[in-house]
């Protein structure tokens, strides 16, 4: 969306290791003319990246920053890739009996064992009370002592993992199509 900045965010892979290595997060911000306050947006999918519901919450709150960031392993925080051949060979109609059933779930393992995000130690920690985590360090980076979060579908998961650990840095929230926590 014009006239959203782009930058990055190095946190650590493993949290409770903070010493260790260092994952560099894709952060945007759209500042708003008068703002009356910052809302952080958590993306859905699994696989959105955080700036994609921009333009719908800048019409419909246009007096307020919004904040975001691709959560680990999505658009520019190191992204997950996996080998195409297992998934192609994923069938239209699902298996009625064991043998096809035990071959998908051999298909399933092998696709997902292709699958990395090229950072040593972080393709285990791509879930939601990290990129919660990773989240109130923006906000912190920020300086911004209260905030208020949206998240949709996939993106209430890591807004109510914000909440319970973070909720005394939050005005308010939003959590649109939620998902059973």
């Amino acid at each position: 969306m014009p006239g959203t900045e782009c930058g990055r965010l190095s946190v650590p892979v493993d949290w409770s290791r903070p010493s260790g290595g260092t994952v560099a997060l894709r952060v945007f911000r759209l500042k708003a003319a008068n703002s009356e306050g910052t809302i952080l947006n958590f993306p859905s999918g699994p696989g959105q990246t955080g700036d994609l519901s921009f333009a719908t919450l800048r019409d419909a709150l246009p007096r307020y920053d919004l904040i975001a960031l691709d959560p680990r392993g999505v658009g520019e925080s190191s992204p997950m890739t996996c080998a195409t051949a297992p998934a192609v060979k994923i069938p239209y109609v699902p298996p009625t009996d064991s043998p096809a059933f035990d071959a998908l779930a051999a298909n399933q393992q092998d696709f997902w064992r292709s699958c990395t995000t090229g950072v040593p130690g972080l393709d285990s920690r791509l879930d939601a009370y990290t990129n919660a985590r990773d989240a109130d360090a923006l906000r912190t980076a920020l300086g911004l002592k209260k905030i208020n979060i949206h998240g949709f579908s996939y993106g209430t998961l890591t807004a109510e993992r914000y909440l319970a650990r973070y909720g005394h840095h939050v005005n308010g929230s939003l959590l649109e199509g939620v998902m059973n926590p």
